[in-house]
């Protein structure tokens, strides 16, 4: 017996060639929308782990602070840990690019608007070194600190603290590559330099400088231009 051809969808030259054509989803809303949750979480994070402390602060709390769910904050940010990691990127960086997970603009890129760090003369770029650290620490310190102080309890926290000196070293790294060296005083090596730079220009000496015993931002970011003056450039130029 003949078979009949089923007539439910029609000859195969009646298929069009061509799929219909969807209409484009703009995600640009929705992006900025779960940027603006996640600003919400750290600053919320940021006010209860300086107040209230690290230890006694629930991700429960930080989310009815924040005015999202729980389960949004273990989505985007996985753990308490997580956010005080997002947190202390965007007090380091001074900007949401860590919000938005992107990396953010070069180091070289956030001091391109500072003249003065790229001065031929150093003892200009140490004083415009010590205006920058003044302002990036006073951002970012008391976070830091905080950092600081839970790293010995916290083995999440403490990679995140390590994360954050080899940052340091890096950014300080390209700081000494980019020097006119017949300028530094003779017989310093660069890595020795790099290292007094790590200790002098990090967090910890503002914290106990400013924070503690408290100096001013001005007289910090002074003293900063004259100790890189009177360490690293021959007598007769300091």
């Amino acid at each position: 017996m003949e078979r009949k051809a089923s007539s439910s969808r029609g000859n195969r030259d009646d298929v069009p060639t061509t799929p219909p054509r969807r209409r484009a989803y703009d995600g640009s809303r929705r992006q900025a929308d779960a940027v603006e949750r996640r600003r919400r979480v750290v600053d919320a994070a940021e006010e209860l782990f300086l107040t209230v402390g690290y230890g006694a602060t629930s991700i429960n709390e930080i989310a009815r602070v924040a005015d999202v769910s729980p389960q949004m904050i273990y989505s985007s940010f996985g753990s308490k840990a997580g956010i005080l990691a997002k947190l202390a990127d965007v007090v380091v960086a001074g900007d949401d690019a860590a919000l938005h997970d992107t990396d953010g603009p070069l180091l070289r890129d956030r001091h391109s608007g500072i003249d003065e760090l790229g001065s031929a003369d150093l003892r200009r770029r140490f004083s415009a070194i010590g205006h920058y650290a003044a302002i990036a620490h006073r951002r970012s310190a008391a976070v830091l600190r905080l950092i600081d102080s839970v790293a010995g309890t916290d083995d999440a926290v403490f990679e995140l603290q390590a994360g954050l000196s080899a940052g340091l070293r890096e950014d300080i790294a390209i700081a000494v590559r980019g020097m006119p060296w017949d300028q530094v005083r003779p017989g310093l090596k660069r890595s020795t330099v790099a290292d007094l730079l790590f200790v002098i220009l990090g967090w910890r000496g503002y914290t106990a400088l400013v924070l503690e015993s408290g100096w001013t931002d001005e007289q910090y970011a002074a003293r900063i231009a004259d100790t890189l003056t009177h360490l690293l450039l021959p007598d007769e130029a300091s």
